[in-house]
């Protein structure tokens, strides 16, 4: 089973580019682009880790 991924950053092409990396490596993927979206995602879609962007 694939490790399941958050990835929050306010800039969409580096989500975008980080996606397609780590989708490549095997990761399953999903992306926020603000704090409301990545606490949303994280309490209904329960990630294994989630990336930040400070």
């Amino acid at each position: 089973m694939s490790a399941r991924l958050l990835l929050a950053d306010h800039e969409p092409q580096i989500g975008r580019m980080l996606k397609s990396v780590l989708t490549a490596e095997g990761y399953i993927v999903q992306i926020a682009t603000d704090g409301q979206a990545a606490l949303d995602l994280a309490a209904h879609w329960q990630p294994d880790l989630i990336l930040l962007e400070l």
